[in-house]
């Protein structure tokens, strides 16, 4: 299994990634917040367990997320399924495994929201596939973006920023 992070360590009051990373931004913080999760040995379901887990008050975590631009539960939920993608990493497909989910209606709908409801059994989601299908955190916050610098994965787009894209390119020939 991949370790997203090898310790979360404070500096200047800000969260930074094994103690090397110098946040830059509240994108930046939150990232560190939500790769924190990740390293969780349990399943963080309430903003409470995640804003104790990671030393801040629950307050400082809501201040985070809206300095980023993201709403405090689907920046938790994003955190919560990029967890089960790492520990899914060396398995087959079972969120519920991973997560503290006592309905499967809920693991369904939170599934959905991450844009994982429609995986095949088989083979977990790889982690770039996870950032560019999930739908809780906006591109457009830079939380994505921070979350995949960190973890050294190439960018992640949505389909639509890509056909966006394709449309600039043949409008401009």
């Amino acid at each position: 299994m991949r370790t997203p992070v090898a310790s979360m360590s404070r500096d200047d009051g800000r969260v930074t990634g094994s103690g090397k990373h110098r946040v830059t931004s509240s994108a930046d913080r939150l990232a560190g917040l939500m790769l924190a999760v990740v390293a969780l040995d349990m399943d963080v379901k309430t903003l409470g367990r995640w804003a104790a887990a990671v030393d801040v008050s629950i307050g400082s975590l809501r201040g985070y997320c809206r300095a980023a631009g993201v709403n405090p539960k689907q920046a938790l939920d994003f955190a919560r399924l990029l967890r089960v993608v790492f520990r899914s990493d060396a398995g087959p497909w079972d969120p519920a495994q991973w997560l503290d989910v006592s309905e499967p209606r809920h693991l369904q709908g939170l599934l959905a929201r991450g844009g994982l409801s429609q995986l095949p059994a088989e083979a977990p989601p790889r982690l770039a596939s996870y950032l560019e299908r999930q739908w809780l955190i906006p591109l457009r916050s830079g939380v994505v973006q921070c979350v995949a610098t960190r973890l050294a994965v190439p960018r992640a787009k949505r389909s639509a920023e890509r056909s966006t894209e394709k449309s600039a390119k043949r409008s401009a020939k």
